[in-house]
């Protein structure tokens, strides 16, 4: 869905690609992890970052032209077309009905609780954890 399988049919390919939430693991696949201590002793820091992550990923949604200038200077190899196919691309997946509702960023209980049970049943994990210990949405 992103950067690569665009490029790859952009250069002739025909890569298929799927999302494996469509059968059932529905992980997050970004997230930003502080220590426990860390939260406890400076919540405030925390939130603030919570809020520039945010805000960084709204700019990148509303008008992804700047970001996708600085990642093709990283990456030469891409053009920017590709970059541009593929923010339009991930607006469905970041810009969800929850993500609408609950703001970005935000995460549930009953999704990490899903995981949890997901990761013991596969032998992952020893234990499921509760998914509400995951997380802070602050």
């Amino acid at each position: 869905m992103t950067s690569e399988p665009i490029l790859a049919r952009h250069q002739g390919s025909d890569p298929q690609t799927f999302l494996i939430a469509d059968e059932g693991f529905n992980p997050y696949t970004t997230v930003v992890i502080c220590k426990g201590d860390l939260w406890r002793s400076n919540p405030q820091r925390v939130k603030t970052m919570a809020e520039a992550f945010r805000a960084g990923w709204r700019s990148y949604l509303d008008d992804p032209l700047a970001a996708n200038q600085a990642m093709h200077g990283l990456n030469p190899d891409m053009d920017l077309a590709t970059f541009a196919e593929a923010a339009d691309a991930q607006k469905p997946l970041i810009q969800t009905d929850q993500t609408q509702a609950s703001g970005l960023g935000s995460m549930t209980a009953e999704r990490w609780d899903t995981l949890a049970s997901q990761l013991a049943d596969l032998g992952v994990i020893e234990k499921t954890i509760k998914g509400a210990d995951c997380f802070v949405n602050p």
